[in-house]
């Protein structure tokens, strides 16, 4: 009786689920989603233990930001080459890798190298993250969204960011009830790796290996495709919508310290913020932007409302506030800012992109618009050890505000064309 009761809840929940994705592709889809939660948060400790990160590790803000452009840099060259492995090497194989080797890099992280150490430490996660896995999960959710790539996109991100909260909680459980932020980083760290070690063992179970065409079919074919691929003025205006957009996801991190700085909010309540901001809000306005994206049959379209709703938000750190509303300001910024971030990739498919390079016109989206991390914390580190905090953190907003500005641009030439080749097609037709 149990047992049909079981199964009958989860036909129930299955029938909720768009049917794009399949019962059999779930296992793959948490696989990737819960990997890709966590690899990127031992390079970002800083989103949610900015101070804990100071106390235990004897940094200064300069170095923070080292370590940020560092992981920016290496974030860069590893994508432009990561989009050709992914389009040549079974994702199982890639991910695995990626998940067993960052495993063992978060146990030397824990035992606090000195400075240089945490440098070589953060480039060989970023590489793990970057050169091994992105491309590869990119690559493999497409594929999953043959049929609908907006809803499946935003549903994926979605609950990879639902992950992206319920894994940090456990981390600030650990923090928070050891004796010393050293032990709680310490703490931290190794459930990190223990989440890593998991998913290499799910990737190698759960992945599958892909039809392989015959070699000189498959070169022929991307060379035409790489031709196609860099003539498209779409690729660079996609490649600009993600550079601001992304812009406006990094420097929100900078919100976890104001908050501390501006109304003396207590660490507890700074690190859940800073989660719910960066990653909780994400798990409604994914899905939500998705299914939008599906009503109006495009996602740019929905990209360029967000923005525009998005330079609001962000406008709205320029002008003084109380704690309630700038929590509430931070977290509409991260819902949008998101949301977007969450239907983003799904413009190669409406721009007409070629599929057969589709790991590498990822990786060439991702490395070139993800650049902003190169220099923006750099940067920012450096306004924060130099200026005064009120002066430091104006620019910051001001940078946000420049970045949405430049992804609305961009999205509005992709409407622009994305109309025009409607108007010629239908003239044909």
């Amino acid at each position: 009786m149990m047992e049909r009761t079981k199964h009958r809840l989860r036909a129930h929940f299955l029938q909720l689920l768009p049917s794009t994705i399949t019962a059999q592709q779930w296992p793959l889809v948490l696989t990737v989603t819960f990997f890709g939660s966590a690899v990127y948060k031992v390079t970002n400790l800083r989103e949610v233990f900015y101070h804990q990160m100071q106390v235990a590790l004897h940094l200064s803000n300069l170095q923070i930001g080292m370590l940020a452009s560092v992981v920016g840099i290496t974030s860069v060259v590893s994508n432009l080459f990561g989009g050709y492995l992914a389009d040549r090497v079974q994702p199982r194989y890639l991910i695995s890798s990626a998940a067993f080797v960052s495993s063992l890099l978060t146990l030397i992280y824990l035992s606090y190298p000195p400075f240089w150490g945490l440098i070589g430490v953060h480039i060989g996660i970023t590489i793990c993250g970057m050169l091994l896995f992105w491309a590869s999960y990119i690559r493999l959710i497409g594929r999953l969204g043959q049929v609908n790539q907006t809803s499946v996109y935003g549903l994926v991100e979605g609950v990879r960011s639902l992950l992206g909260i319920i894994l940090p909680l456990g981390a600030i459980g650990l923090v928070n009830v050891m004796a010393t932020a050293r032990l709680g980083l310490r703490a931290a760290l190794f459930y990190y790796a223990g989440c890593f070690a998991l998913s290499g063992v799910a990737a190698l179970k759960w992945l599958p290996d892909e039809p392989r065409i015959a070699q000189s079919q498959h070169g022929a074919t991307q060379r035409g495709a790489y031709r196609q691929l860099f003539g498209h003025p779409q690729l660079y205006l996609i490649i600009l919508v993600v550079f601001g957009t992304y812009a406006v996801f990094g420097l929100m991190s900078y919100t976890t310290p104001y908050m501390t700085l501006s109304h003396q909010f207590l660490p507890q309540v700074v690190s859940v913020v800073a989660i719910i901001r960066q990653y909780g809000v994400g798990c409604l306005s994914m899905p939500l932007f998705g299914y939008l994206s599906r009503h109006v049959q495009s996602p740019t379209k929905v990209i360029w409302w967000g923005l525009w709703s998005l330079l609001l938000a962000v406008s709205g750190l320029l002008v003084s506030q109380s704690a309630v509303s700038l929590v509430l300001s931070i977290g509409l910024i991260g819902f949008l800012d998101n949301g977007i971030r969450g239907i983003y990739f799904a413009t190669q498919a409406e721009m007409h992109l070629p599929a057969a390079v589709m790991g590498v016109s990822a990786g060439l989206i991702s490395g070139l618009g993800f650049s902003p991390d190169v220099v923006s914390f750099l940067v920012v580190g450096r306004w924060l050890d130099r200026l005064a905090p009120a002066t430091a953190y104006r620019l910051v907003w001001w940078t946000m505000l420049g970045a949405v500005v430049l992804a609305l641009l961009a999205a509005s030439g992709l409407w622009i064309l994305k109309t025009h080749h409607e108007c010629h097609r239908n003239g044909k037709e």
